[in-house]
């Protein structure tokens, strides 16, 4: 799913408007059913939505609100009489047999079944009470043609509900479209309307997915079926998808696969205090498919990782420079320490990247590649802080929007770089993008990094010896973009299994249930 900003979306709108011939009325009205579809779904298990505020500011977005609260009386899933619209501004006047906007026209058959009109006024105490004593706040006060932060009476009635948000019984706040106050030019601190569920009306817009916006836009469900299929986005919009799409670019494993067909990965990990890592990065790797896992360890860590059981080769590293010979990925850095025997390692596994292998650097190798420049055979795994180690970002400016920073950076590392977080995202050195809806807190736990460090690696490696299989090697180089998002995904995928199975745990499950989940994607199903 592409996703575009503010200012493309209103460049749809008007497309759809010239090219193809849509009326407002139309686009409104088509906006509203999505909306009323997905609500359904969603609360499939109320009779009604009971006593509802609609708050309405005066453009298109309060537009689709009205018309989806007019849906919602008819379909009987909404009590007119418990109904009342609160409007930003003092109601239009409409002149007398003239034609009305959707706006105008939707408000007043809402009127005309019964709704109460109140026009906002901070110091009404009853409006206040009003907010904390409803079920549910329908919020159509500001869209995507909003240009700054919001200002008047629509941050006053934004803040009150807020307010009301934290009261006992809090009313359940549904935003369509956007959240109020949300736009491409949202920093922490501007004034923003929270919602507990987001009514994301098709082009969805990239700015639900800011770092420090996204849990103020609550459970975000699709809106589709607005603009003809036919009506082009941009082409470099970023993606937005999950393991079942992802899923869908990975091929399934061969029914006669053997090992070495299946991908072999070097892991070079762990040392004395932090063996878990490379015990975590090893179980990755194999519950991603990787035919062959070796995993060259200190000779201290050597008698305890030689006896655990997650199915790889435990080797001594004797401090040899560059891979064994049949390596098609090598993972550096989990729990791997920064002294110069490590930077000797890795400046070889570098200069071995030139030459074709595929790299994946995580935790402490991310520290030590300085300035250097990859061959695009890399792959980065860093979080927000180690992002900046790396770019020289600070954290602060790298979360307020964290697309340019991670797209240039791509650029002049020539790396895949995976931004991770609780919406990770994944950049090409092309100028691809795809973002991973996470918002899983249970994969807030030591050693889910290096579990998706190893998925990446034996995702990749699997990817990239199918290739050869396949006989497409020669036509492109190898491009780990596909393979480095499906693990993303992965990881997310497994950890909201584990929650639902398990509730807390530990990130040995993630590994365990993300094999379950990888097993039954990619194994071989009936050749056609």
């Amino acid at each position: 799913m592409k996703l575009v900003t503010g200012s493309e979306a209103r460049a749809v709108d008007e497309r759809a408007r010239t090219f193809f011939g849509l009326t407002d009325y139309a686009l409104v009205e088509a906006a509203a059913a999505s909306c009323a579809l997905a609500l359904r779904s969603a609360f499939s298990g109320l009779y009604d939505f009971g006593r509802v505020v609609i708050l309405a500011g005066k453009g298109n977005n309060a537009a689709d609100t009205l018309a989806l609260a007019r849906r919602l009386v008819i379909d009987k899933r909404l009590d007119i009489r418990a109904t009342t619209i609160l409007l930003k501004d003092p109601p239009p006047t409409v002149p007398v047999n003239q034609p009305m906007k959707p706006f105008d026209s939707n408000l007043h058959a809402l009127q005309v079944m019964g709704a109460v009109i109140r026009t906002w006024n901070v110091k009404d105490d009853t409006l206040q009470l009003l907010l904390t004593q409803t079920d549910f706040i329908f919020d159509g006060l500001a869209g995507t043609g909003l240009e700054g932060e919001l200002r008047g009476s629509a941050r006053e009635i934004a803040e009150a509900v807020n307010k009301a948000r934290e009261s006992p019984g809090a009313p359940v706040v549904v935003a369509v479209d956007l959240p109020s106050g949300l736009g491409d030019f949202w920093l922490p601190g501007m004034c923003l309307l929270g919602a507990d569920v987001t009514l994301a009306v098709e082009p969805r817009k990239a700015c639900l997915y800011l770092p420090s916006a996204r849990l103020r836009c609550g459970r975000i469900l699709a809106c589709e079926g607005v603009f003809p299929p036919e009506l082009d986005l941009p082409k470099k919009a970023p993606v937005l998808t999950d393991f079942r799409q992802a899923a869908a670019f990975i091929p399934p494993v061969r029914a006669d696969a053997y090992k070495q067909s299946r991908g072999v990965v070097e892991i070079r990990s762990g040392s004395v205090g932090t063996s878990g890592a490379a015990k975590l990065a090893a179980k990755g790797a194999c519950a991603a498919g990787a035919g062959l896992v070796k995993l060259r360890v200190d000779k201290e860590l050597w008698p305890v990782l030689a006896i655990s059981e997650y199915g790889a080769i435990v080797r001594i590293d004797d401090g040899s420079l560059g891979t064994e010979k049949g390596t098609d990925v090598c993972l550096a850095g989990p729990g791997w320490g920064r002294d110069s025997a490590r930077m000797r390692i890795l400046e070889s596994l570098i200069a071995e990247e030139t030459r074709g292998l595929l790299l994946v650097l995580d935790a402490d190798a991310l520290h030590m590649i300085d300035g250097r420049v990859f061959s695009g055979n890399t792959i980065l795994t860093p979080h927000p802080l180690e992002f900046s180690d790396l770019s020289g970002i600070p954290k602060e400016t790298l979360l307020q929007n964290p697309d340019p920073h991670l797209l240039q950076t791509a650029k002049e590392k020539n790396a895949v770089i995976i931004l991770k977080g609780h919406v990770s995202r994944i950049a090409a050195p092309d100028g691809r993008l795809c973002y991973i809806d996470g918002l899983c807190p249970v994969l807030a736990t030591g050693g889910t990094g290096d579990v998706l460090a190893g998925l990446i690696a034996g995702l990749v490696a699997r990817a990239k010896k199918t290739a050869e299989c396949n006989g497409e090697t020669g036509k492109a180089v190898f491009d780990p973009f596909p393979a480095t998002v499906a693990a993303t995904a992965l990881i997310v995928e497994a950890g909201k299994a584990a929650q639902a199975e398990a509730g807390f745990c530990d990130a040995a499950e993630f590994a365990r249930m993300a094999g379950k989940i990888a097993g039954a994607a990619w194994l071989a199903k009936e050749q056609d």
